[in-house]
């Protein structure tokens, strides 16, 4: 279990600011309550008395610039009576970084961040937050019940909680080394990141899902989370060909909705156009839903040449459901066992997005879809195929967003996932690529070579909130069920994987995580197991926070 420890009495005065933007007057404090996220399930917890000194940085961004530029910053002993920080210009989109240091050491042993936070003139601004262990993973307790999953699914909400639902909880052995994943949850929970808490919800799912997706969404009623497809069962067998696969009459064509404020499930009105297992989902610039993938790999199914919309003005009643769309909204490839991520969106309120492997048999390996500014009056967007030079096609890689280039292009780090030669489904390679998109849609690749670390699947790979970091988290290596090792991260300047802080807990072992950025910075895994056998309902699950001595402890930009 986790034990949250008051940091008890820090006290800084006064303050030290510049680069105040303009059209911002006046000043006020910032207060901070801060707790240690102390983990007793892993040994090398630090004692609160270790913290001698701890610094508070708040940031804000030059309006004329855009950069991020101090505004205030503060330095105490421990102990003291709370943290409060003066002579912060006022102002809303503030970012308060709170760093805590052990006896004579200039790198901080606990780490604590709170963005979008606004400063009121002539008040104290009250924060509440977690300090976590840096450079380091750190357990988070679970409450009772909550067992070890494979495939749940996450989101993080508007609020900056993480939603985490369903997984496969049981295990049935078939003989011949194959295993069946089964026992797919209903249930729910919330990690708050800045109580550093983790609790069921009393509502349940209304179908029992795992390999789901969901999506977040900020509706004028309040906001809701969507969650589609998922299966009921799938086949687990290691060996030399690829181990993970699934009957379509497993999977579900259903979807239903989470109202966060009210805490509860709806089942949706209408089906999607097929079963979707492992679907990939996106939100669009009107709170629309792009739905693609979920077929088997690598199986030609025409029927995943059809992609989902759902929309908040679709539905019988139009108070939100999937879209009939002008000709249906069809794909050129099927992307199952692909991955989509969010290239922008346009000035015209439009989104783009980035449709990258799974099931795709040409040069073509990568789609770009992009939204209709008619969808309402029922015409669909577009989708059209990029061929790009030296990027294999790819099942489940890993895929994310990173620092633009020089020119505003878009740029992605693609690393990991099974590679599909023309005839077979081989393990990963020690490769990743650096995928640039242009402004028409064109894609171009830089190849990483010799990247022993990306040589995993099931695995994530997820950015930081300004695209200057990037880390491969957990997944297994091959075909056999060997785990991956822990962590790495990209340096985007040497253009190469690097290997991760040694105490990176219980990274190091799991695949079939659910995985997330927090909105301090630190990265969140929730379930997944070292092998596929580990499913127990009888053992306790695993919750995590892990913050990497590669994050940024001064957001200042020089």
């Amino acid at each position: 279990m986790t034990r949250r420890m008051r940091c008890v009495s820090w006290i800084v005065v006064g303050g030290l600011w510049a680069c105040l933007p303009p059209d911002e007057e006046g000043e006020g404090a910032v207060g901070v309550s801060a707790s240690m996220l102390v983990s007793t399930c892993q040994p090398g917890a630090l004692p609160e008395g270790e913290v001698n000194r701890v610094t508070v940085e708040v940031t804000g961004r030059d309006r004329n610039t855009g950069q991020s530029v101090l505004l205030a910053s503060g330095e105490a002993a421990v102990p003291g009576d709370g943290v409060a920080l003066g002579s912060v210009p006022a102002g809303s989109g503030r970012v308060v970084t709170v760093l805590g240091y052990r006896q004579g050491q200039d790198t901080p042993a606990w780490y604590g961040r709170k963005r979008e936070v606004a400063i009121a003139q002539d008040r104290t601004t009250e924060l509440q937050m977690v300090l976590s262990r840096f450079g380091a993973s750190t357990c988070v307790g679970v409450p009772a019940g909550f067992s070890p999953m494979m495939f749940p699914a996450s989101v993080v909400l508007g609020d900056g909680r993480v939603l985490v639902t369903g997984g496969f909880t049981t295990v049935e052995d078939q003989g011949g080394g194959s295993l069946r994943l089964t026992g797919p949850s209903d249930r729910a929970y919330l990690y708050d990141p800045f109580q550093g808490t983790f609790t069921e919800i009393a509502s349940r799912m209304n179908a029992p899902r795992a390999g789901h997706v969901m999506v977040q969404l900020p509706l004028a009623q309040g906001d809701r989370v969507l969650i589609f497809g998922g299966l009921t069962k799938a086949s687990w067998k290691a060996g030399t060909t690829f181990p993970l696969s699934f009957d379509t009459a497993d999977a579900l064509d259903s979807y239903e909705v989470f109202d966060v404020a009210a805490g509860t499930f709806v089942t949706g009105g209408e089906r999607m156009s097929s079963p979707r297992a492992f679907p990939e989902a996106g939100r669009l610039y009107d709170n629309s839903v792009l739905i693609v993938g979920g077929g088997r790999w690598p199986v030609d199914d025409a029927r995943y040449l059809v992609a989902d919309l759902w929309a908040p003005y679709g539905g019988a009643d139009g108070q939100g459901g999937l879209l009939a769309l002008e000709n249906g909204l069809r794909t050129n490839r099927q992307h199952n066992g692909g991955t989509m991520v969010k290239i922008e969106d346009t000035s015209q309120g439009l989104s783009r997005y980035l449709v990258l492997g799974g099931t795709t048999f040409d040069e073509a390996v990568l789609e770009v879809f992009t939204q209709s500014s008619r969808q309402q009056d029922g015409a669909s967007g577009a989708f059209r195929s990029r061929a790009v030079a030296n990027l294999p096609r790819l099942f489940f890689p890993g895929v994310a967003p990173i620092r633009e280039d020089a020119q505003g292009n878009k740029r992605f780090l693609v690393a990991g996932g099974a590679v599909w030669n023309g005839s077979t489904l081989l393990p990963p390679g020690d490769q990743a690529w650096l995928l640039t998109i242009d402004g028409t849609g064109k894609g171009t690749v830089e190849t990483l070579n010799g990247q022993p670390c990306a040589a995993r699947w099931l695995h994530g790979v997820l950015a930081s909130k300004d695209g200057d970091l990037a880390w491969l988290i957990g997944g297994v290596r091959d075909f056999g069920g060997g785990l991956a090792d822990g962590a790495c991260h990209l340096d985007l300047a040497a253009k190469r994987l690097v290997a991760a802080d040694a105490s990176t807990g219980l990274l190091a072992g799991r695949f079939g995580a659910a995985l997330e950025v927090l909105p301090d910075d630190t990265l969140w895994v929730a379930g997944g197991v070292g092998e596929a056998a580990e499913l127990d309902p009888a053992s306790a699950g695993k919750v995590e926070v892990y913050t990497p001595a590669a994050l940024k402890t001064s957001l200042v930009e020089m």
